[in-house]
């Protein structure tokens, strides 16, 4: 199917990018924009759940490998 084709390879090209800017805006703003552009993706339709569920995730996501790994993480907000 074409459609899902294309949508794989927006999500693999979100990924790419996601992965570059680590290092530029922070782990912090790349995890929450991209989990925001996936969910978008996948088809939400709804225009308040992302960005929270993004915010949250985020959250989770920084503090857990924050208390993980033993060397900072390049963050830009928290």
């Amino acid at each position: 199917d074409t459609k899902t084709l294309i949508g794989d390879i927006a999500l693999l090209a979100i990924f790419a990018v996601f992965c570059i800017s680590l290092t530029t805006v922070g782990f912090d703003v790349a995890t929450f924009l991209f989990i925001w552009m996936a969910i978008i993706l996948g088809g939400s339709r709804n225009w308040i759940i992302p960005p929270i569920y993004s915010a949250i995730f985020t959250l989770a996501l920084v503090k857990g490998f924050g208390s993980l790994f033993p060397f900072p993480l390049p963050l830009m907000v928290f």
